[in-house]
């Protein structure tokens, strides 16, 4: 933010940019509102809709992160919502390996000849 503004000479304000009447959030806060009615705006939730939608109209990849219940899915589904399009969301957790997304073969436990078979 010091650089920028040192840079630029703008000095940027998270009140102009998240939170005020005129605000990305606020903007984003009126078109949700009516596809998500229970969502709770608080500051923190304001912030990630504003940097998530930024981040899809700019077309780059968002990995979400945070403690179970800050609003990661909610968020999500909220831009679903919006741009109409379907949300399919992964739990991951620390022991999550690729078999859990594409499956993996294991033992077989038919007792034919197959010693392993695949398993989604």
């Amino acid at each position: 933010r010091q650089v920028l503004a040192k840079v630029t000479g703008v000095t940027v304000s998270d009140n102009d940019l998240y939170y005020g009447p005129a605000s990305r959030g606020a903007w984003l806060r009126a078109r949700l509102e009516p596809v998500m009615p229970g969502l709770i705006w608080t500051r923190s939730v304001t912030r990630m809709l504003v940097l998530l939608h930024q981040s899809l109209l700019a077309q780059e990849p968002v990995l979400l992160v945070g403690e179970t219940g800050c609003g990661k899915t909610s968020a999500a589904d909220a831009l679903a919502r919006l741009f109409v399009r379907r949300l399919t969301s992964f739990s991951c957790h620390a022991t999550l390996d690729t078999s859990d997304f594409i499956g993996a073969l294991r033992p077989s436990s038919s007792g034919g000849a197959d010693l392993f078979e695949w398993r989604d």
